[in-house]
């Protein structure tokens, strides 16, 4: 065995073994980031109100109660955004206890407005062959 695949193996047992350097997993440095923000706010009612929130829709629904789809009438949406608006972005959804979803949908709402009161309304064209796969 070469020096390269010695310190390799070497890595990865200490890896296994928790010795050497620890990377956190991202969910637990979510969940700190998370904490650490619970904890500067001062308002006892606002901090219950996000903590029940936040544990609202945790765990595994229940066999008897239909599955309702969080996404019905939505399509996901990917996007890339300056860094310190989304943090302005996640400070405004913290204080108003809402969900970044829920804010942007306000956001965008507010945009249609003003733009099809400066424009007239917006036709939208329906795209018929969205849900026809590709060879049907």
């Amino acid at each position: 065995m070469n020096k390269k695949q010695e310190e390799k193996l070497k890595g990865g047992l200490n890896a296994l073994l928790g010795e050497g350097t620890r990377q956190e997993a991202p969910e637990q440095e979510q969940h700190e980031q998370r904490e650490d923000l619970m904890e500067t706010v001062k308002d006892e009612e606002l901090r219950e109100l996000l903590e029940k929130k936040r544990k609202k829709d945790l765990g595994r629904p229940r066999k008897d109660t239909k599955h309702l789809s969080r996404t019905e009438g939505y399509e996901r949406m990917t996007t890339i955004v300056n860094t310190e608006k989304m943090e302005k972005l996640k400070a405004i959804a913290l204080k108003e206890t809402k969900t970044i979803k829920e804010v942007m949908e306000e956001v965008m709402d507010l945009a249609i407005e003003a733009y099809e009161k400066k424009h007239g309304p917006i036709r939208i064209r329906k795209n018929e062959n969205k849900n026809k796969g590709l060879f049907k």
